[in-house]
């Protein structure tokens, strides 16, 4: 039998403790990865066999070239993190909430979420 011995060198770092609103938050958006609507999106957005219309630039792309995204953020740039009733029912939402983009539209319709949610951020700190 094998016994094993600690190695009193080792020194063992003391966990950060879990915020349990991350972990909350990130296994809904795990789940949300299955949500059926999501599919019917997709499937709607099929032109051609293996071939995928983006909704802004109108072009053509396979299936691995294309992303979902939600035509209402799921936490919105303007009012930031309201409550978790609002992540869900944003988050789960009909396929007529979804949308599909290429990559590049996309990234162009992220960034500009994420400038307004630095900006509205910003504003709101200023406030207090």
């Amino acid at each position: 039998m094998f016994v094993a011995i600690p190695n009193k060198d080792k020194v063992i770092k003391p966990r950060k403790p879990i915020n349990r609103n991350t972990w909350v938050k990130t296994r809904l958006r795990s789940a949300s990865l299955i949500w059926p609507a999501r599919n019917e999106a997709i499937k709607a957005a099929r032109a051609e066999r293996g071939k995928y219309r983006c909704e802004q630039c109108r072009d053509l792309f396979l299936r691995s070239q294309i992303q979902l995204d939600h035509i209402n953020p799921v936490v919105d740039p303007k009012t930031g993190w309201t409550t978790f009733d609002d992540f869900i029912v944003r988050l789960f939402c009909d396929a007529e909430g979804f949308r599909v983009l290429c990559r590049i539209c996309h990234e162009s319709v992220t960034s500009v979420q994420d400038a307004m949610r630095t900006y509205y951020n910003k504003k709101r700190k200023e406030e207090k």
